[in-house]
């Protein structure tokens, strides 16, 4: 019987472990994908990469951070100084 609650109890703690690490690792990996967001961002910025990518990232943005208000104006703060708009007029051709 006091095995049966031993038991028990350490799977509840595991279980709670377990969630408590996968948390922080969500966490780290949203860090992590602002920042490198942030860095494209300034790679455009520099021209050392294309609207398309910057396009992509804020399509990735604009999706996985929708339920955290700071990032999402944190980002379009950002995204204020470039022009994603489809219709400017190329006329370097």
């Amino acid at each position: 019987m006091v095995d049966e609650k031993l038991d028990d109890r350490f799977f509840d703690v595991s279980v709670r472990l377990a969630e408590s690490n996968l948390e922080a690792a969500l966490s780290r990996f949203h860090r992590e994908c602002f920042r490198m967001a942030k860095t494209v961002a300034g790679d455009v910025a520099e021209g050392k990469r294309t609207m398309d990518d910057l396009r992509m990232v804020d399509d990735f943005v604009r999706s996985v951070y929708t339920d955290q208000p700071r990032a999402l104006a944190e980002w379009e703060e950002i995204m204020c100084q470039f022009d994603l708009s489809e219709d400017t007029i190329d006329d370097e051709k």
